[in-house]
C-alpha cells in the first residue's frame, strides 16, 4: 500500500507543508494533486511562515495581490456566461469557456480573510505591479459593451458567494458613509454562508457603535452554528454627521433564535459610547457563552450580562469605577461560573476600593486575573483566591509588596503564570513601574534547618516574569555604557561571600521550578521611541540609563551557579534585558546544551566584550534561537 492511498497520512503531511510545497506538490501527478489541492486552497490568504500569526492580524500580514486578480477573473466571467445565457447560447458553446481557478475551488476554502481597500478598482494599486487592467479587455472583447468594473464591496460580496464551506471568515474594512453602510448590511444579510463557525469583522464606521444600524443586522443575522464572533468598530471620520445614518430597523432588532453553540462573543469600540440597544436582547441569545470581551458595561444590559450563567472569561477594554461597580453588582446577582477576568483600565479611573468589591464577589474563587493596578487592599483580598489562582497579571500593582509575591508564589498550587513586568512579548517601549521580588524573600529559606521552604508552585509554574532584586554584586565595575559605577549604584555585601551565597540560593530556588517555559527577569525599561532622546545631550541620555540598568540581579553566569538551572529543560524563552549580567560563549554554550527547547534569548549588553562575543556565536552557530541585543538604542533597533 503506497503511502498516499491513507489520505488520512496524506493530510497530516500537508498541514506541515508551506503554500510553495503544495503547489510544488499539486504539479506531481494527478493523485498528489487530487490529495494536497484541497489544503492548498484551505487558507486564503496563506498564512505566512511556519509560526502562524493570531488570526486576528493575519490577513496584514501578506498582501493579497493574487487573490484580487483571481477575483476578478472570475467576476468578469461570471459576467460573461451571465450574457451568454441571455443570448440563449447552447450549452456546449457555453462549456467551450473553462471555469476560472476560484469558481472551481472556492468551494475548498475553509478560511478566508478579506480586506476591503486590498480589493478595489486595480488603477488604485498599480504600483504592486499587476496590470489587471487587462483581465475586463480580454472578457469584454466580445460584449457589445464594457463590464462596469465592481466596487470592493461588490467584489467581497461575489466572493463570499463563491465560498461555500466556509467555517473561518474575518472581514476588516469601512463605513464612513451611507453608500458604504447598505452594501456592508448587504454582506451580513445574504452573505454569510451558514456553515461558518468563527467569524470577525473590524470595521471604521462614521457613527458610535450605539447609534449604527450595522449591528443589529449582524446580530439578526448570526447562523446557529456559530461558536465564535468578533465585532470591533473603530469610529472614524468625525466630519460625518451622526444624524445622517438611518436609526436602527424594528426588523431586524428581533429577538431571533438562540445561539446554543457560540461560546465566545467580543464586541468593542474605541469609545465609553453606550451599545446598541439591540445588545442585551443578542446576549440573552447566547445561552451557552463562556467568553466575553466588551469595551465596558453600562446599566441597561446589567441585567442580560447577569443571566450568562455559562460565562467563564469576561474581559473590559475601557473601564473605570462605575463600570467596576456595575460589574460587582452583576456577579453579586449572577456569574456563578465567571472565574476570569481582565481589566484594561487607567490607574486614575478605579480605586483600590472597587477592586476589593469585584473580587470579593466572587462565587467560586478566581483562576485567572489580570489588573494592572492594584492597592494593598485588594492584593490580601486577592491573597485570599490563591488556592485556585493560575493565571495572575499584576503589571503596575502599586500596591504589591514583595512578601505578598512571596505568599502568592509558596501558597498557589496552581500557579502557571505570575506576571508583574509590563510589555507582553516587547510591544510596549514606554518606561514602566514595576514590582520586585527581594531575593531574601525569593529564597524563602526555613530559619531553623536554613533549607529552602517548599512551594506550592513548583510543580506548575510556566511563565514566571518579575524582576529579583536585592543581590549583592561587588564585581560590578562598569555601568550599562562602560562608565565607571558610581558608590550608590552597586549593592555591596555585608560580609565576604555574601553575594554568591545568594546567588547560589536564588539559583536553587530557580532550579526547582522544573517546567518553568518563560523565564523573563528583566525588561526594557527606557522609552526608546520618545523622540527627546535624539535631542536631548547624549551625555545626559546615557547618565539616566546607566541609573536605571539593574544591577542588584542575577550575574547569569557559569561561576555564579548558572549550571543550578540545568533541569530547566523546557526552557523556551529568557530574558535578561538591563539587566547586570556576565554572559559570555561558554554560558550561551551550556544554554543551548541544557535546555533543547530554547527558542528566544534577549538582553544580551551592547558594551560588555563577553555578551557581545555570546550574541556573535548564537547568531553564527544557533540562528534559529533568536536573540536580541540591549543596547543604547533599546532592545528593538
Amino acid at each position: 500500500m503506497a503511502f498516499f492511498d491513507i489520505p488520512e497520512l496524506a493530510e497530516q503531511v500537508g498541514y506541515h507543508l508551506t503554500s510553495h510545497d503544495l503547489t510544488v506538490c499539486i504539479r506531481v501527478n494527478k493523485t498528489w494533486n487530487t490529495l494536497f489541492t484541497p489544503q492548498l486552497w484551505h487558507t486564503v490568504p496563506p498564512l505566512p511562515g511556519p509560526n502562524k500569526p493570531d488570526f486576528y492580524r493575519w490577513p496584514y500580514f501578506r498582501h493579497p495581490q493574487s487573490l484580487r486578480q483571481l477575483a476578478r477573473e472570475d467576476y468578469y466571467s461570471a459576467q460573461q456566461e451571465l450574457e451568454e445565457l441571455g443570448r440563449q447560447l447552447d450549452k456546449d458553446n457555453r462549456n467551450n469557456h473553462p471555469m476560472p481557478l476560484f469558481s472551481r475551488n472556492g468551494h475548498l476554502i475553509r478560511v478566508l480573510g478579506l480586506v476591503q481597500h486590498q480589493l478595489r478598482d486595480p488603477q488604485t494599486v498599480q504600483r504592486f505591479g499587476f496590470r489587471e487592467s487587462r483581465l475586463q479587455s480580454s472578457f469584454c472583447s466580445t460584449k457589445a459593451g464594457p463590464i462596469r468594473n465592481p466596487t470592493d464591496l461588490e467584489l467581497m460580496y461575489y466572493l463570499l458567494g463563491r465560498c461555500t464551506n466556509l467555517t473561518r471568515l474575518q472581514l476588516l474594512g469601512r463605513c464612513l458613509n451611507i453608500d458604504e453602510l447598505e452594501p456592508w448590511k448587504r454582506i451580513v444579510r445574504t452573505g454569510l454562508p451558514g456553515t461558518l463557525t468563527e467569524l470577525t469583522i473590524k470595521l471604521d464606521l462614521g457613527v458610535s457603535l450605539g447609534k449604527s444600524s450595522f449591528p443589529p443586522v449582524l446580530f439578526s443575522r448570526c447562523s446557529p452554528r456559530l461558536q465564535s464572533l468578533r465585532l470591533d468598530i473603530k469610529r472614524s471620520g468625525s466630519h460625518f454627521r451622526e444624524n445622517l445614518y438611518p436609526p436602527t430597523t424594528t426588523e431586524e432588532d428581533g429577538d431571533g433564535e438562540p445561539l446554543p453553540l457560540l461560546k465566545e462573543l467580543r464586541v468593542t469600540c474605541q469609545d465609553k459610547q453606550p451599545y446598541p440597544p439591540s445588545w442585551p436582547r443578542f446576549l440573552n441569545r447566547c445561552t451557552h457563552l463562556e467568553k466575553l470581551c466588551v469595551t465596558s458595561i453600562d446599566p441597561s444590559w446589567i441585567q442580560a450580562l447577569s443571566a450568562c450563567v455559562q460565562l467563564q472569561s469576561l474581559r473590559l477594554e475601557m473601564i473605570n469605577s462605575l463600570s467596576l461597580r456595575h460589574l460587582t453588582s452583576a456577579l453579586r446577582s449572577g456569574l456563578p461560573n465567571l472565574d476570569s477576568i481582565r481589566l484594561d483600565n487607567s490607574p486614575l479611573e478605579t480605586t483600590d476600593r472597587d477592586n476589593v468589591g469585584m473580587l470579593a464577589a466572587s462565587h467560586m474563587g478566581w483562576r485567572s486575573i489580570a489588573i494592572p493596578t492594584m492597592g494593598p487592599r485588594a492584593v490580601q483580598t486577592l491573597i485570599q483566591h490563591c488556592s485556585t489562582l493560575e493565571e495572575l497579571d499584576l503589571t503596575r500593582a502599586y500596591g504589591l509588596t514583595s512578601r505578598d509575591m512571596q505568599r502568592i508564589l509558596s501558597s498557589s498550587p496552581c500557579l502557571v503564570t505570575f506576571i508583574t513586568l509590563e510589555c507582553d512579548d516587547y510591544y510596549s517601549y514606554s518606561f514602566k513601574e514595576t514590582t520586585h521580588i527581594l531575593a531574601t524573600d525569593f529564597i524563602d529559606a526555613d530559619s531553623s534547618s536554613n533549607s529552602l521552604k517548599p512551594w506550592a508552585c513548583e510543580l506548575s509554574l510556566k511563565v514566571f516574569r518579575a524582576k529579583i532584586s536585592g543581590i549583592p554584586r561587588p564585581d560590578i565595575t562598569r555601568t550599562f555604557h562602560g562608565h565607571p559605577v558610581k558608590n550608590d549604584m552597586v549593592l555591596q555585601e555585608v560580609h565576604s561571600g555574601q553575594s554568591q551565597e545568594i546567588l547560589h540560593r536564588v539559583y536553587e530556588r530557580l532550579g526547582r521550578l522544573t517546567r518553568l517555559e518563560r523565564l523573563e527577569l528583566g525588561q526594557e525599561d527606557r522609552n526608546t521611541l520618545d523622540e527627546t532622546r535624539t535631542f536631548d545631550d547624549p551625555a545626559e541620555v546615557e547618565t539616566l540609563d546607566d541609573e536605571d540598568q539593574q544591577y542588584d540581579c542575577l550575574d547569569m553566569s557559569i561561576r555564579s551557579g548558572l549550571r543550578m538551572l540545568e533541569g530547566l529543560k523546557q526552557l523556551r524563552v529568557l530574558s535578561v534585558v538591563r539587566m547586570a549580567t556576565s554572559i559570555g560563549v561558554e554560558e550561551v554554550q551550556w544554554m543551548v546544551q541544557s535546555w533543547p527547547k530554547l527558542k528566544r534569548l534577549d538582553g544580551l549588553n551592547y558594551d560588555e566584550s563577553r555578551e557581545v562575543d555570546a550574541y556573535k556565536w548564537l547568531q553564527e552557530h544557533c540562528p534559529k534561537i533568536q536573540s536580541f541585543q540591549c543596547d543604547r538604542a533599546g532592545i528593538f533597533k
